[in-house]
């Protein structure tokens, strides 16, 4: 007897019940036979592996207080080991931490150390100082921690014995608190003989702080008084915060120079500080121009790819009087741009457009130039580009004041370039039903963006030309 082609086979006790559908083998033939013990032992474990599944016990770990994100300077971090569900029997000792797959902050980042005995008299539950956050001074920004539990050995009839125990991942994220934190002042020096003058002291974060960040100032030794707040606060989210000082500069009886050290502090941040300069008194024309600056400006400050626009190119003195002199200063161009016919930009202005003057008893201590720029479309996607104008030096009568760091103001280009469009539409003219041999033919693509270079026509003879 044969088992039926594509059939289990009916008869209880029959070998053919065994037999894969769509084969024919002799019943009660080995093969039949050792498929029916399988078919049977897989029945029969089953149960047994539902079961196993069943009472699957894992190690399970969670924030003390619960949560998911650890500050980088959070130092041994409270963390509870449970195994659930509870298993049927047994103590597991040796109970910890480690790193498990996935986690971004490695060995350096935390530490692991401490043990828990998870028994059946603590509710196989416990907790302790499991993890060391590492506040490393590093700018590396947040990361992601995945630690998990486990237990190194078990006894006293534990079912399941730890080495069965099942670890569930935790993901923490470690927020970095080393964002780079920088002090400038404004402005950068003053006179030593013009008496009470004001600054304002910044402090700038290399990113958005997650929590309030308190900046405590220290300035350096010289012969000065100053009032006003010595704290910035940058609030949580920000990047800046400020604070205003008076400084009154007195005479140190010497011929130099003096700097003045900005220093800060800020709890796990690193701090770059700055400098302000008491000048020496600068006499020209017997006025006292130590505190000399310009506050150099353009308007409009964007000129869009391919356009050409009128701008006006402002300076304005400050922190002297009014001069009873000409003041004369000249402009510098540079920037991202480049300057020329074939390249990005071109400038066109009046006969000595780069020299300004400060009018004799303006009141308004102001000088201004107007200047064409023509932005030049090249086609190539190379993102906003700056031409950049700037004054290094200012004449005072004969005496001559370098500005450190130069007066500066940013005309910024705009990108224009777009993707180029297929063409919408394709004329050809004389049309190409009245060409004769000899005749050029010109084509017109009609696109909303067409390349620069322009769009290749191919030709496809499709008959010969009329007689």
């Amino acid at each position: 007897m044969e088992c039926p082609p594509h059939t289990e086979g009916a008869a209880e006790g029959n070998w053919c019940a065994a037999c894969p559908s769509g084969t024919e083998r002799p019943a009660g033939s080995p093969e039949c036979a050792t498929a029916v013990l399988a078919t049977a032992s897989k029945s029969a474990l089953a149960p047994v592996q539902d079961a196993a599944r069943a009472r699957e016990v894992a190690v399970v770990a969670s924030l003390v207080g619960g949560g998911r994100e650890l500050w980088e300077d959070a130092g041994e971090v409270q963390v509870r080991l449970k195994l659930k569900p509870k298993p049927s029997a047994g103590n597991y000792a040796g109970c910890r931490l480690r790193l498990s797959a996935g986690s971004e902050a490695g060995a350096s980042d935390v530490t692991f150390s401490n043990r828990r005995k998870l028994t059946p008299d603590n509710g196989w539950s416990g907790q302790t100082g499991l993890m060391t956050v590492v506040d490393d001074a590093l700018d590396e920004g947040d990361e992601t921690l995945v630690v998990e539990g486990y237990c190194a050995s078990s006894g006293n009839g534990a079912d399941p014995k730890h080495k069965a125990l099942v670890s569930r991942p935790l993901t923490l994220t470690i927020r970095d608190n080393d964002a780079a934190l920088s002090l400038s002042v404004a402005p950068d020096a003053i006179g030593e003989s013009l008496g009470r003058q004001a600054v304002e002291v910044a402090a700038v974060l290399s990113r958005p702080a997650p929590r309030p960040v308190e900046v405590p100032l220290t300035l350096g030794a010289g012969a000065y008084s100053v009032a006003g707040t010595r704290r910035i606060s940058i609030a949580a989210g920000g990047v800046r915060g400020a604070t205003a000082l008076a400084i009154t500069p007195a005479d140190d009886s010497n011929a130099t120079d003096d700097a003045v050290a900005i220093e800060g502090t800020a709890a796990g941040h690193r701090v770059t500080g700055t400098t302000l300069t008491i000048r020496e008194p600068v006499i020209a024309g017997g006025v006292d121009i130590s505190g000399l600056g310009v506050a150099l400006s353009v308007s409009p400050t964007a000129l869009r790819e391919g356009k050409r626009g009128a701008h006006r190119v402002s300076a304005t003195l400050t922190g002297v009087p009014v001069p009873e002199a000409d003041v004369a200063m000249v402009l510098a161009v540079g920037g991202t741009a480049t300057e020329g016919a074939s390249h990005d930009f071109t400038l066109k202005g009046g006969r000595d457009w780069r020299k300004l003057a400060v009018a004799a008893n303006d009141p308004f201590l102001t000088a201004g130039t107007k200047v064409t720029v023509s932005a030049r479309a090249d086609g190539i996607d190379e993102g906003d580009e700056t031409v950049t104008f700037s004054v290094a030096q200012v004449a005072w009568g004969t005496t001559v004041v370098p500005l450190r760091p130069p007066a500066t103001a940013t005309l910024t280009i705009t990108e224009a370039w777009e993707a180029p469009a297929a063409p919408t539409g394709l004329a050809a003219s004389p049309s190409p039903g009245d060409e004769r041999h000899g005749l050029d033919v010109a084509w017109e693509a009609v696109a909303a963006n067409p390349p620069v270079d322009g769009y290749v026509v191919r030709h496809r003879k499709v008959s010969d030309p009329p007689a």
